[in-house]
């Protein structure tokens, strides 16, 4: 029964997906450029070469924690019970 539950929560969703995707295109055609988003990927490039020199060994942890937590999220949007 929740597979089903689940694959109709899918189907009723796909309209929406679609839309999103197709909007979030449609801005990035015609509202971005590289002028609009320079300090963003200059902030980008800035953290990565900082996590790259400095942090690269020491927050581990945090990414692992991340990873699980995602799961997490999905498994209780999916109505399974958490392991």
């Amino acid at each position: 029964m929740a597979k089903l539950i689940r694959f109709l929560v899918l189907v009723l969703l796909l309209p929406l997906i679609y839309a999103f995707v197709r909007e979030a295109f449609a801005v990035f055609a015609t509202d971005v450029s590289l002028e609009a988003i320079k300090w963003f990927l200059a902030g980008l490039a800035a953290y990565l070469l900082f996590y790259a020199l400095f942090l690269r060994g020491r927050i581990r942890f945090w990414e692992v924690f991340d990873h699980e937590l995602t799961h997490l999220f999905a498994s209780v949007l999916f109505f399974q019970k958490p392991k």
